[in-house]
């Protein structure tokens, strides 16, 4: 009997899988084909192949075309009929469905899909579309939404602001469920375990909705009763290609769908070898204009403009009209005009602190000290009735009250409509400027908080038809503005100290530009003078830097004030040889082999003008600093090179010292002079040597004797010097040397 059963089951169970099969067979696959890309959706709204240069591609089996996204749930497609290039998608729950056009470029492999119709009250707050996952993992750009690997690209390009790279916030666990992975809601692609996952997403924005925006949980998105803002005509374009073509691709879409696509004497900015040149960051004063633009020439640098549009100055009256509303609240009670404590219900508007920390009741702006969630309400105290210049009045249990969004700088965020009055006024106003880079710090803060690509490409869209032919220059990049930019500086501020763990993070960040394949900046460096907290910039610590920059083949942004300027004794030197680096950097000149060696994060590089139109490029050895007793010092310098030395002595406390010998088994050399504390002595390779004050500025020369050599390996070396004390104090002396290996000759091809 058991034995029965067991086959009858196998029987049932082998006549149910037939069935499955033949069921799934059954149904209709629409094929769109192009000559490298070809992608079979069927009539249960599921992608079940995408090939890729007659590869096949999609993992797992098949994917929903489309998921749509309504008052905070996530629906997927569940019907697809396509008539004519003309397709409708249904979805499981009380969703609308909606009408896709779909244009197959056969010899451009390319298929552009674009929301037909969609009902703007009945249907969807936002539609993913096309959320694939793909075999292609070598390569990954996050932002362009590009995947790579054997040989083949996929990408997926936003042809408009209506759609934008990710997923909405407030859903993505839902999407985690249905899609099993842990989704990032900005990405355009990210890769997971089984593969590269697609992102992009089409929003709906004639009607007002709460969302999750920056760890704020019911912050408002506004409605905009723009043509961007209906999600009707939303595009979208899919392509393949082989792996080496594909940034040319993104340029013939750039092209041919009337994107922004900036040239710059003749030549794309993307293969621009000229889109990393380096810059000044200087905002300096008009009396100082003609000083810096001479200082900027020396070293060959770009002049930059700062630009800031979004912040409204916390001043001491305002347009509480122009200042953006995060989300609202609901008071407790009713308050009157004197009330300085309250309470609101409980928002996840207060998870994540502020820092103007303002309210909107009514007309009235209320500033408070500070909040504390008690229960399910949130209490303020200390309060400041009738902030910035509004009038202090009562309110009522149901008066509209709203949290006002606002900057880490303690300025406050303006609406669409107000930033975009200050976009324009900013992008008039660089147009009368020299400076052929604009820089916008802080992008994404121009997203109205919500918006994403739609609102920075209008930032992006309104500078550049004021300003053609400037580059333009951000601190990230999204996949809207990947078409504006030129380049991306995320403002990192390098130093020497950052030498141990500089290499592994600037490869990971060419690794990411890379992948995006988006010319990248190293970073800042800052020139200062010494202060109680720092010594001042010497030109050692600015050649590591510069060859970390040769290194990785990326530009910089040099923070140089004028006040420093003006007052450190290197200036000159340093500007002249930031021009020498990056003229060779910009033409190629380093070779594969020396960029390699740069990255050594213990090297140490010089380089100066040699005869006719060469350069000398020096490995450069910089010791510890040695700490002198005053008496007989005896040291071991170890110098992995055989060399003259040079030396920096610095002379720090209280006191003075005077008639220095330094004594190696080359022989003596003797510097006649005495130092006084905030004093230091620079002897340098050529033999010549001079007193400096803190910041390198020369105050007198000294007529060096003898002998300053040193065999490769370790050297016995004895210092004296005579000393002198103030208030019972000796001053305390720090001996520097410093070696050079064999020059390297370079020219410039």
């Amino acid at each position: 009997m058991k034995k029965t059963l067991f086959i009858l089951t196998l029987i049932w169970s082998a006549m149910l899988a037939q069935a499955q099969i033949e069921d799934i067979r059954s149904i209709y696959t629409y094929p769109f084909v192009t000559k490298n890309l070809s992608i079979g959706i069927d009539e249960t709204g599921m992608v079940r192949y995408v090939n890729i240069c007659n590869e096949k591609a999609l993992v797992p089996e098949s994917c929903p075309v489309a998921i749509a996204f309504k008052d905070g749930k996530a629906f997927e497609s569940s019907y697809f009929d396509c008539n004519f290039g003309v397709a409708t998608i249904g979805f499981a729950g009380k969703v609308e469905s909606i009408s896709l056009k779909f244009d197959t470029d056969y010899n451009g492999s390319s298929i552009t899909v674009t929301v037909d119709y969609t009902d703007w009250e009945k249907g969807p707050d936002a539609v993913l579309l096309f959320p694939l996952c793909l075999n292609l993992t070598e390569s990954v750009g996050e932002v362009i939404g590009v995947a790579q690997g054997r040989g083949m690209a996929f990408g997926m390009q936003a042809l408009n602001t209506k759609i934008n790279a990710g997923i909405p916030a407030n859903c993505t666990q839902q999407i985690n469920k249905m899609l099993h992975y842990d989704a990032d809601p900005e990405l355009a692609a990210m890769a997971t375990p089984e593969g590269t996952r697609m992102q992009f997403t089409a929003y709906e924005r004639l009607r007002p909705h709460i969302r999750s925006t920056y760890g704020h949980e019911g912050a408002i998105a506004y409605y905009l009763d723009w043509p961007q803002g209906s999600i009707n005509g939303a595009s979208l374009t899919l392509f393949a290609c082989p792996q080496s073509e594909v940034l040319a691709k993104i340029a013939e879409i750039e092209a041919t769908e009337g994107l922004t696509n900036p040239i710059n004497n003749s030549v794309w900015n993307k293969v621009d070898p000229l889109s990393t040149k380096s810059y000044l960051c200087n905002e300096y004063a008009a009396k100082d204009a003609e000083f810096v633009a001479q200082k900027c020439r020396q070293a060959g640098l770009d002049l930059c403009q700062t630009v800031w549009a979004n912040r409204i100055p916390a001043n001491t009256s305002v347009n509480f009209d122009d200042l953006l509303k995060q989300g609202e609240l609901e008071l407790q009670l009713p308050i009157d005009a004197t009330q300085t404590e309250f309470a609101v219900y409980h928002s996840g508007l207060f998870n994540k602190p502020a820092h103007l920390n303002v309210l909107l009741i009514d007309d009235e702006l209320i500033e408070y000290r500070s909040t504390e969630a008690i229960g399910n309400v949130h209490v303020f105290y200390s309060c400041t009735r009738g902030a910035f210049g509004t009038k202090k009045a009562a309110h009522k249990k149901d008066a509209l009250t709203f949290k006002i969004w606002d900057n880490i700088d303690f300025t406050f965020v303006p609406t669409p409509w107000a930033q975009d009055k200050m976009i324009l006024k900013e992008a008039k106003k660089s147009a009368k400027h020299d400076a052929p880079l604009l820089v916008f710090n802080d992008l994404k803060s121009y997203a109205y908080n919500g918006f994403g690509d739609l609102a920075i490409t209008q930032l992006l869209d309104t500078m550049q038809s004021y300003n053609p032919e400037k580059h333009l220059q951000a601190d990230q990049i999204t996949h809207g503005s990947w078409h504006h930019l030129t380049r991306v500086n995320d403002n990192t501020l390098w130093n020497a100290s950052m030498r141990n763990t500089m290499t592994e993070k600037l490869l990971e960040k060419q690794a990411f530009y890379r992948s995006n394949m988006m010319p990248w900046m190293l970073g800042n460096f800052k020139i200062h003078l010494a202060d109680k907290n720092r010594k001042a910039t010497t030109m050692e610590e600015l050649e590591w830097f510069l060859a970390n920059a040769a290194a990785f083949d990326a530009g910089f942004g040099l923070d140089f004030e004028t006040n420093t300027m003006r007052k450190h004794g290197l200036t000159d030197a340093m500007l002249s040889t930031i021009n020498i680096w990056e003229s060779l950097r910009l033409s190629g000149t380093f070779s594969e082999t020396q960029k390699e060696a740069f990255k050594d994060p213990y090297s140490n590089w010089h380089i100066e003008k040699g005869e006719d139109d060469s350069y000398l490029l020096y490995p450069q050895y910089i010791s510890r600093g040695y700490l002198c007793n005053l008496n007989d010092d005896a040291w071991q310098w170890n110098s992995p090179y055989k060399s003259r030395f040079a030396l920096r002595i610095e002379v720090e406390g209280k006191g003075s010292i005077s008639e220095l010998n330094f004594r190696t088994p080359n022989g003596i050399l003797y510097l006649p002079c005495t130092l006084k504390a905030g004093q230091q002595l620079v002897y340098d390779f050529n033999g010549n040597a001079y007193i400096t004050d803190a910041n390198y500025n020369k105050n007198k020369e000294v007529v060096a004797q003898g002998v300053s050599f040193l065999d490769e390996g370790m050297s016995e070396v004895s210092f004296r010097c005579e000393a002198k004390s103030e208030d019972k104090k000796t001053p305390q002396v720090t001996v520097r040397f410093f070696t050079r290996g064999d020059a390297q000759e370079i020219r410039i091809p």
